[in-house]
């Protein structure tokens, strides 16, 4: 029999049971063509109301309906009548091209796609839901293999998503799309008459590729986005002659000996951008305490070694406080002695790029 689908599915006897007539789904804004074409008939009450749908499922090798999963409308309860052995996936034997195939999660799901794509190409749904998508599509998928592109358009929760990653990597390089939609399901979308919505989502899903992956043709973004990219001039020219200044997302590492200057060139820097650019500007320096990293910002302001200057007047100090850590552009990080690799990465996550011109970190 097959898997159940839905939690509230139940097993009844497993003789087949195709039973109403063909109609359209009102309901469900499916049409009798829509309805003729995968074999859908429904079963009315004494009212006139649709009770149950009834969904033909066929036997590859003979083509002959072996069973049929019964929807009832009311309670959305799911059965199987027939013997499901050999049978493949709802829509199967009605697929008559080779170039799209869509799969979806479910029957309805299925004939609101095919009614949203104007009845034009291949749709099929799986037996038994999302859980059980990799079995279902490794028996099929040297079928599925025939078609040029195969277009997945599960729901878009998290059982749609787990199935995605189960199957994505099971078809051939460049055959696969996935479809995101805005709602849950393709049926949900047509309930809401959003089939312009649809269109688009079908017709722009990328190819898929492994993560890694890019193929040449969509490099052409990324290259126009990397050239936006402007260097920033450092404050010597012959630096900026070979280097071309220093760029955004780039990490700059200053290397010499110890006491040879490593940290008077980035306060150098640091005191460049201040003047030139409008971003604030983080420091972490590690290898000093807050007041020794305030008072050498400080002189590059002043053009002389402040932090030797015990006995200048602190008043004397002040309009060097104020040309730059005063102007509310710097943002220092006070790490107590404590300098953890997590410690450090938290602050600078906190941080958070837009707000920061460069970081500069003294380490060694």
């Amino acid at each position: 029999m097959l898997a159940q689908i839905e939690e509230v599915a139940t097993v009844k006897p497993c003789r087949l049971n195709m039973g109403g007539t063909v109609a359209a789904i009102p309901q469900r804004r499916i049409s009798l063509e829509t309805c003729r074409h995968f074999g859908v008939t429904v079963e009315y009450s004494a009212t006139g109301e649709i009770i149950k749908h009834y969904y033909p499922y066929y036997k590859v090798d003979t083509n002959e309906v072996a069973a049929a999963k019964v929807r009832e409308v009311k309670t959305k309860n799911f059965y199987t009548t027939g013997n499901s052995t050999g049978v493949g996936f709802f829509g199967q034997n009605q697929c008559k091209t080779n170039r799209y195939l869509t799969i979806t999660e479910g029957e309805l799901d299925a004939l609101a796609v095919y009614e949203m794509s104007g009845q034009k190409w291949d749709v099929v749904s799986l037996r038994a839901g999302a859980a059980n998508a990799a079995k279902e599509i490794k028996e099929q998928l040297e079928w599925i293999e025939g078609y040029e592109t195969v277009v997945l358009c599960f729901d878009n929760d998290k059982a749609g998503d787990a199935a995605l990653e189960q199957v994505k990597d099971l078809f051939s390089p460049n055959k696969l799309k996935i479809v995101k939609l805005p709602l849950k399901d393709a049926s949900d979308m047509l309930m809401a008459n959003r089939v312009k919505d649809f269109t688009q989502s079908w017709w722009n899903a990328k190819t898929y590729r492994p993560d890694g992956i890019v193929a040449g043709v969509d490099t052409w973004d990324t290259l126009v986005e990397k050239r936006k990219v402007k260097s920033t001039s450092y404050p010597w020219d012959g630096l900026n002659r070979l280097t071309r200044g220093h760029r955004p997302y780039e990490l700059v590492t200053i290397t010499s000996g110890s006491g040879m200057g490593k940290s008077q060139f980035i306060r150098e820097i640091e005191y460049d951008l201040l003047k030139r650019c409008r971003g604030n500007i983080g420091v972490l320096a590690l290898e000093e305490d807050l007041a020794r990293t305030t008072l050498g910002i400080m002189s590059v302001s002043a053009n002389r070694p402040l932090h030797l200057e015990e006995d200048t007047p602190v008043e004397h100090l002040r309009p060097y406080w104020e040309d730059t850590l005063g102007t509310g552009r710097y943002y220092l990080f006070d790490h107590w002695g404590s300098t953890s690799a997590d410690n450090l990465l938290s602050r600078v996550r906190r941080s958070g790029p837009p707000e920061y011109r460069c970081v500069f970190s003294g380490v060694g």
